[in-house]
């Protein structure tokens, strides 16, 4: 039997990237899309998502006013 580990950061919106990489693969081996340019948009729309969570995690600490 062998285990399978996979490291996830701790990140709010790790469901979202999950399912941005899920869908990259699928446009990669089923629509035999171009690799490179297939995982260079995949690399900007996850770093959109977590620059949207650092924002939301700026948000949540900043002092009320």
């Amino acid at each position: 039997m062998h285990e399978v580990c996979f490291f996830r950061p701790p990140l709010y919106h790790w469901g979202k990237i999950g399912k941005e990489f899920d869908a990259a693969m699928v446009r990669i081996f089923d629509e035999r899309a171009a690799v490179q340019a297939t995982l260079d948009d995949l690399a900007q729309r996850i770093d959109r998502l977590i620059a949207a969570e650092r924002q939301e995690e700026q948000h949540r600490a900043a002092p009320a006013e």
